[in-house]
């Protein structure tokens, strides 16, 4: 049967140069999380992608989640940090659309790429990437790619939310016509 718990104090996932080490969370449910009691590191070389499960990290004992690798957040990822330090070399990639959920961050600091795909009906409505308790420092988080028909900008202007306006692109019409008079 599914486990009723998946609790581990630290979690380091990362990898020597010329190497990707690769954490799956998929189809784990989201109502048993793998539960990091203490500090959760993403580093360079390190991918985690959550599909359809959750991740929670309590950053007890002075633990912190820092990324510095690459974080995946599919559809029905459930992600919630305490003291979260997203650097500059961080990766993000958000699959938004219909079973998009935010992540849940405390003290919150935030830098790095987002790529965003289409996790099924993305459209042009403003997505909230984080919800966020306590203090953020924000050091910009640059958006890399969106999915061709859109375009897509953060925003930072509602207080607990890091928001990503996703706007589409109108098509424009291409065409010649002859005889262009008579």
């Amino acid at each position: 049967g599914d486990p009723t718990t998946l609790t581990i104090s630290n979690l380091v996932v990362g990898g020597p140069v010329n190497t990707t080490n690769t954490l799956f969370l998929s189809n784990m449910q989201t109502n048993t999380p793998l539960h990091i009691i203490n500090g959760f590191a993403l580093t360079n070389n390190g991918i985690v992608q959550i599909t359809n499960s959750f991740l929670e990290v309590d950053g007890l004992s002075g633990g912190i989640s820092q990324i510095d690798g690459t974080l995946k957040i599919f559809p029905r990822a459930r992600v919630a940090l305490k003291n979260t330090i997203i650097n500059a070399d961080a990766t993000l990639q958000f699959a938004l659309g219909n079973n998009y959920t935010p992540v849940i961050v405390s003290n919150l600091t935030l830098g790095g790429t987002l790529n965003v795909t289409d996790g099924g009906g993305l459209t042009n409505i403003t997505y909230t990437l984080f919800n966020y308790s306590g203090t953020l420092t924000y050091n910009g988080l640059s958006v890399a790619s969106v999915p061709s028909n859109f375009t897509a900008s953060v925003s930072t202007s509602t207080a607990g939310q890091i928001n990503l306006i996703v706007a589409g692109i109108a098509p424009t019409a291409n065409f010649t016509a002859a005889p262009t008079s008579g």
